[in-house]
């Protein structure tokens, strides 16, 4: 199994009986050729462990009907199971002598394909299944598998051309494929209490001659693709692991033991353990946020700059993309432990992104999230040049240095409306704009900097600014999940209900339907007034010969109140309903409908 993962030191099971016609004589040898040195053969070896199947069973029972309206009475999954096998021809006796609590291993062996031809074995397979009546379950196998007792406690199933040996244990049949395969069955780790009740993996994996480049749209000769390619062909292990009942939340686990660090590491610092002062000052509930810990990440940046086609821009547009990736880039060599981005969703339909990074010179980093906007003004007056004297296709763009009281201190804010003919007030980025406009502020404050952006702009860069320092604060129960084992490099936390309001949101303004986009708004609204939340966190950590990307669901966000369910189920609903006939002007926006509330104060 794999240690990783959990496993512990195997339990001592009885004496282990052979069998009495696989024990050798001195006549045996008295005619045998010289023993041939026999080589080494590489094996790739599959695992396969669940434990407690009946948890399994009770949770795809319990889930395949939560999310249905109406509701639908439970299957008997265990029933269903058992079932299963009396179809392929298995006795009553078998499924009722399965420990479906106890543990079950299978290992199976096949030489790799260079190796096959001095392979003295085809395959090898080593099990353990948990029982709790042997004869039971020997009883009740399928008449074309009937066992021939050996004596001493063994068993053989013929199978077509090959045999399998069956040895009783305390509890448990060991399976294998030779004597040699039952002593490896009797050495399989016993974890008492494995942090993943379900692993699958694969080891000794033979080399792999591939070209991984295309799938990431990547060049043949991109350095990028060569380093990818180098981890591929490295690949020694790989695991997938599950844990999941009716009284736990979910989780998963995929582990890949490889020489991930060819491409390259540097940007990523230690996992991140517990919350930074930006999560515990945030202002509001986010719907995702993304959190990275950072030793250096200028490398990372500069391949990222390196791959965008800045030199085919025509100026001044290039001048003014290479002024900002200027910028951006003295911001990314300032920053020192950890960066995070952060999406809101207020209960008006409103959006904002955030985006900050602790920050070793905040004086510099000011300078630089002034010049990126200064760019950006300078950006859509270039545009303005283009378009000539028609003042409906021309943006307006106003930097105020200090333009916003945040807290204690002044940031600096870059408002920008977009031409009339744009109308993005009916496209799907419309809950960014606050009455057609968008704002976008900047500045440093206890050595971060901070960028935020959208309607709700303003709303999170005070609170948050207000909220930073603060002792009193609770963490992010989304970003908490993707830190629960050991921490995470890179954190991502979600929480269904905003995400799902965000959908609902962005098919409202897209949408030509005016009574279609009010009822989106209307359950924009519903929704933002629920208590529940659905919480899950994903984690990646990297580090030198393995690979880790984790994710956990809460419980709670398995199993919501049937209420609740209810509505979500309308939601989907609504997202999938077309529109009726287009019709001219007055279409649902964030302020319309029975159900209203205004957009944000403007500044």
């Amino acid at each position: 199994m794999i240690t990783s993962l959990g496993c512990a030191p195997k339990k001592k099971d009885a004496p282990r009986p052979t069998s009495p016609e696989a024990a050798p004589t001195a006549d045996d040898h008295a005619d045998a050729a010289p023993l041939s040195v026999e080589h080494p053969v590489a094996w790739t070896d599959v695992d396969v462990r669940i434990e407690n199947l009946d948890a399994h069973l009770q949770t795809w029972s319990k889930l395949s009907v939560w999310w249905e309206k109406p509701p639908a009475a439970p299957p008997d999954a265990r029933a269903e199971f058992e079932s299963l096998l009396l179809g392929l021809g298995a006795g009553p006796s078998l499924p009722a002598s399965i420990d479906y609590k106890g543990a079950h291993e299978v290992v199976f062996s096949y030489p790799q394909p260079d190796q096959r031809a001095v392979a003295s074995e085809k395959y090898r397979l080593a099990g353990r299944l948990a029982v709790t009546d042997v004869a039971g379950f020997l009883e009740g196998l399928p008449p074309s598998l009937a066992p021939r007792p050996l004596g001493g406690g063994l068993w053989e199933l013929a199978i077509d051309q090959d045999r399998l040996l069956l040895r009783e244990q305390a509890g448990a049949l060991e399976v294998g494929a030779s004597e040699r395969d039952l002593e490896r069955a009797h050495d399989l780790p016993h974890p008492a209490d494995p942090p993943y009740r379900f692993v699958a993996s694969i080891s000794g994996l033979a080399e792999a001659d591939v070209d991984p480049g295309p799938l990431f749209g990547l060049p043949e000769g991109d350095p990028r693709a060569e380093r990818l390619a180098d981890v591929v062909r490295g690949i020694e292990r790989m695991a997938l692991a599950a844990d999941f009942g009716p009284d736990r939340d979910l989780r998963l686990a995929f582990t890949v033991d490889a020489p991930v660090e060819k491409l390259g590491l540097e940007p990523l610092g230690a996992p991140l353990t517990a919350p930074g002062p930006v999560e515990a000052a945030f202002p509001a509930e986010p719907l995702l946020v993304v959190e990275t810990s950072l030793r250096d990440a200028k490398p990372a940046f500069e391949m990222l700059r390196k791959g965008l086609p800045v030199d085919e821009i025509p100026d001044p547009f290039g001048a003014l993309l290479r002024s900002g990736l200027d910028h951006l880039g003295r911001i990314v060599e300032l920053s020192t432990d950890r960066g995070l981005g952060a999406m809101f969703l207020d209960e008006r339909g409103n959006s904002t992104l955030l985006l900050a990074a602790r920050v070793r010179d905040a004086a510099a980093a000011g300078r630089s999230a002034r010049g990126l906007l200064e760019t950006l003004e300078s950006a859509a007056k270039a545009q303005n040049d283009l378009v000539g004297n028609d003042p409906k296709a021309k943006f307006r763009a106003k930097l105020a240095r200090g333009g916003w009281t945040v807290g204690s201190t002044k940031a600096d804010v870059l408002t920008i409306t977009p031409p009339k003919d744009a109308d993005v007030e009916h496209t799907p980025i419309s809950t960014y704009f606050d009455r057609s406009r968008f704002h976008v502020a900047a500045w440093v404050q206890d050595e971060h900097v901070f960028v935020v952006m959208g309607a709700g702009a303003r709303k999170i860069a005070t609170g948050l600014a207000r909220n930073l320092g603060r002792s009193d604060r609770q963490p992010w129960a989304s970003l908490e999940l993707a830190r629960a084992e050991g921490g995470c490099q890179v954190c991502l936390g979600l929480e269904g209900n905003g995400i799902m309001r965000l959908l609902l949101a962005i098919t409202a303004g897209d949408t030509k339907d005016e009574a279609r986009s009010k009822k989106l708004w209307k359950k924009v609204r519903a929704l933002a007034r629920r208590k529940e939340r659905l919480a899950a966190g994903l984690a990646l950590n990297l580090v030198p010969g393995k690979g880790t990307a984790r994710g956990q669901v809460a419980k709670s966000a398995l199993y919501p109140p049937r209420e609740y369910v209810e509505a979500l189920l309308d939601a989907t609903k609504l997202l999938d309903e077309p529109d009726a006939a287009p019709e001219v002007g007055g279409l649902g926006t964030r302020g319309s409908g029975p159900d209203t509330a205004p957009s944000s104060p403007s500044p």
